[in-house]
């Protein structure tokens, strides 16, 4: 399936889809990229806007959209599809102010849970993918056009705070660097608005990173020489320094933009740094000759002590290219000063990336020397030892909380409420300073163990000494008479003490292997198992194997600290700290918790390959004349016809009594002579079989034991991926717990809201209709006294009609001739009155 197919499907399956892309061909080719157009380029940018929109984002599908961007970046017409949409620098920001929200709403590191922790961890390296891939597309005019104006100033807000990570902010600054160069725009977005420069500045001394330094230097430098600024408006952009001030000024204007760029930035920094005081002070650089990386030789000039990490710009294997090298404090196991060899000597838990086919971080003699002169052994142990110590305690706290797995039921372990978290600082010591000798209650805690280990070596010793005179015995009776199999049982001895003596270093290697992960060490809960009765000796054999010491143990305990555990030890009082590994532990596992299968003692019926009956079965002799045992010495008498010659006899005579009894004599002493014959015979054969079987039986063993340990690993690994299994659904299920409890809060604020709403235009429409009540009644009052006065006036109108019908009816002589005026108005008075 192509990137066109993949971008076709919804949000959530075109994000598995690219993760299962991604697995197969690596990152996408030039190949892949050619069919990539504008429509694609807009698919991608709105699976990018729906992804970061998300009320629960995650961080897994961002992380591939956004490697999917930087491997366009790299080919020029993909990415040119890509800058060319409109809503890529829009969906960049919503995905960039998300992180942001996430990030700053996170409570301080001393406060956090471990699975809080875990879910910061992720979201920074989310935030470092963000920036790299910004910092590819900003490679391009066209990306510098597009984030620029909006970018800058958000990039600016990272590199000032301090709570996120060292290597965020680095990348940060990294990606303003990369913005204003040959960009007049973006240069003028950051000369507009001068508190982003002053916030550029005041980074400088809360940096803790070298290399972070360096970055906002060169985007001051090439902002300040590119604008021809004076005297007093740098003085203004340093004005975080406060007297120093004017210092700071004279050596940036030191700073020229030609061949000598990079040592100019280094000898600012470096004075600048040499400025500040002791207590602000979070970088210190050392000079160094050489640098020897177990195989690898290298020679740096500085090494520079920030607060997460020391760090120097050298080449990798194979690569003339240098590039900044980092030593995570959390990642130091040991580190020493040997005025000696003028060498700051340290020793990693981890390998660095790019460097593992020089140094190998679980052999014990390899180390890492850096060379410098003693001055600077000086300066390191009054100084940077007490930087080293603060800084590795705050980052192995941190750590802590990352490395803290959910202990599984049936697992007894340290639990993260118990677990000793060592907080001391790395050793700076020298090479003539002795560690620090254990207490008394220590000594006393280390002889009980191995007092308890040698109990069973001693039960041991006796049961090998019983066996050694059995055998010397037997070599005797061997010596007497050889048989055609005997070699086979040498062979298959020597195969079992080959096997033996191969252990050992599958061990070594083994814990070689264990040393490089970081799991931390468990006890496994005993079970109860029986093992069944085969035989009295067979069981004694079992018990022996069983309870008998390993002999990798004893060297297990000398090398805990990298294969025992996870503690990172590296002085006595650390040592201590941890719980030991001794016999009673690793006894207690392989004697209680092994179980012996069927198959086991079904392969003990098979073992014996050139008898028809199992070894392990007593033979029964004599009880039938057809169950004697007759084969010796590699042929069966049962087979073997022997022709016995007859004793020539004489013509008897009869009457000659003597002649019978000698010729019955004679037969009788054959007979007592094939019996006694026989007997020998069978009797020697039995003592074979019964060597034999004691041999088998020891075989046996030996396979029984190897079988045991085989049982025991796999238990073990089967309990790690049990536990491991257990970890990824604990944490799934804390995260889906956070997620829905935070949409519960959510949604109960919304409810929250929306009721004082309701309540609040209640009151509104309550008062409102109290109003238009008060109104009604007033108008009813005014209608009424209306009609009142309308009827006043009328009555009155009527009246005055009549006076004035009545005078004109006076004024009428005859009423008889009444005219039809007056009927009209008669008519109207009655209607009137009606």
């Amino acid at each position: 399936m192509n990137i066109e197919e993949i971008l076709g499907k919804s949000p959530s399956k075109a994000c598995a889809l690219l993760e299962e892309y991604y697995k197969e061909k690596g990152d996408i080719s030039k190949q892949d990229t050619s069919s990539f157009n504008r429509e694609q380029a807009q698919k991608l940018c709105d699976l990018l806007l729906k992804e970061s929109e998300k009320e629960n984002v995650r961080v897994d599908n961002i992380r591939v959209i956004l490697r999917l961007m930087a491997n366009i970046s790299d080919h020029d017409e993909a990415v040119l599809q890509l800058l060319s949409v409109d809503s890529l620098s829009s969906s960049l920001m919503i995905l960039f102010q998300a992180i942001e929200k996430f990030l700053t709403n996170q409570l301080p590191e001393d406060e956090m849970s471990a699975v809080e922790a875990r879910i910061k961890d992720g979201w920074e390296k989310l935030f470092t993918n963000f920036l790299i891939t910004i910092h590819s597309l900003c490679e391009r005019v066209e990306g510098k056009q597009i984030f620029g104006e909006k970018f800058i100033p958000a990039c600016v807000r990272v590199v000032k705070e301090k709570g996120y990570d060292v290597f965020v902010r680095r990348h940060a600054a990294e990606c303003i660097n990369q913005m204003i160069k040959h960009s007049k725009e973006n240069k003028n977005v950051l000369l507009q608005e001068s508190h982003l420069m002053n916030q550029l500045a005041e980074s400088l001394i809360s940096s803790g990173d070298f290399t972070l330094q360096a970055n906002i230097t060169e985007v001051l430098f090439r902002l300040l020489s590119w604008s021809n600024m004076s005297d007093s408006t740098l003085k203004s952009v340093f004005s975080c320094f406060e007297d120093l001030s004017d210092k700071i000024v004279v050596i940036f204007k030191k700073i020229k933009g030609d061949d000598t760029f990079v040592d100019c930035i280094r000898s600012f920094v470096m004075e600048m740094n040499e400025q500040i005081s002791e207590e602000k002070r979070t970088v210190y650089s050392i000079k160094t000759s050489e640098m020897n990386m177990g195989s690898f030789t290298c020679f740096p000039e500085w090494v520079d002590f920030g607060t997460k990490s020391m760090s120097c710009f050298i080449p990798q294997p194979d690569d003339e290219t240098k590039d900044v090298v980092d030593f995570e404090y959390t990642n130091i196991r040991t580190l020493r000063l040997s005025y000696k060899q003028q060498k700051l000597i340290l020793q990693l838990f981890n390998e660095i990336a790019g460097f593992e086919g020089c140094y190998d971080a679980t052999k014990d003699d390899q180390v890492i020397g850096i060379s410098m002169t003693k001055e600077s052994l000086q300066l390191i142990k009054k100084n940077i030892s007490g930087l080293i110590s603060v800084c590795r305690e705050k980052n192995k706290q941190k750590e802590d909380l990352l490395n803290q797995p959910p202990i599984p039921e049936g697992i007894v372990g340290d639990t993260p409420n118990s677990r000793k978290v060592s907080i001391t600082a790395i050793p700076l010591r020298t090479s003539g300073s002795a560690s620090t000798p254990p207490t008394d209650e220590m000594k006393q805690t280390v002889k009980e163990v191995s007092i308890q280990a040698q109990q069973p070596q001693e039960k041991n010793e006796s049961v090998q000494k019983k066996e050694a005179s059995e055998k010397t015995s037997d070599v005797k009776d061997k010596k007497e008479k050889k048989d055609e199999k005997e070699p086979s049982l040498r062979s298959r001895a020597k195969s079992l003490s080959s096997e033996k003596k191969e252990k050992p270093q599958s061990s070594k290697k083994r814990a070689a292997t264990t040393s490089k992960k970081k799991t931390k060490s468990v006890e496994i809960a005993p079970q109860v198992t029986e093992i069944p009765e085969i035989t009295t000796k067979i069981g004694d054999l079992l018990e022996q194997v069983v309870t008998s010491p390993i002999p990798e143990i004893e060297k297990q305990r000398d090398d805990t600290s990298s294969v025992a555990n996870n503690d990172r030890v590296s002085d006595w009082e650390n040592i201590f700290d941890r719980p030991l590994l001794g016999f009673s532990d690793a006894f207690s596992t392989a004697t209680t918790s092994t179980t012996v299968s069927n198959s086991v003692l079904d392969d003990l019926d098979t073992m014996s390959h050139d008898t028809e009956r199992s070894p392990l079965v007593p033979r029964r002799l004599f009880e039938e004349p057809s169950e004697i045992d007759t084969t010796f010495g590699g042929f069966n008498l049962d087979d073997t016809n022997m022709e016995l010659e007859k004793t020539p006899v004489k013509a008897k005579k009869k009457g000659t009594k003597r002649k019978k009894e000698d010729a019955l004599d004679d037969d009788d002493d054959f007979s007592s002579e094939v019996a006694a014959m026989m007997s020998t015979i069978i009797k020697k054969q039995q003592e074979k079989k019964n060597r034999k079987i004691e041999a088998i039986k020891q075989a046996c063993a030996e396979k029984i034991k190897k079988m045991i340990n085989d049982t025991k690993k796999n238990r073990l690994k089967e309990r790690e991926a049990l536990a491991t299994c257990y970890k990824q659904s604990v944490l799934e299920i804390e995260e889906s717990q956070m997620r829905l409890a935070k949409k519960m809060r959510a949604t109960y604020t919304k409810f929250q809201q929306d009721m004082a709403s309701y309540a609040q235009k209640h009151q509104e429409l309550d008062a409102r209709r109290k109003t238009e009540h008060e109104l009604h009644k007033e108008r009813l009052s005014l209608l009424k006294t209306k009609d009142l006065t309308e009827c006043s006036l009328l009555e009155k109108k009527v009246k005055e009609e009549i006076a004035k019908t009545n005078k004109e009816m006076d004024s009428v002589m005859r009423p008889s001739e009444t005219s039809d005026k007056e009927k009209q108005l008669r008519a109207l008075i009655v209607q009137l009155f009606k």
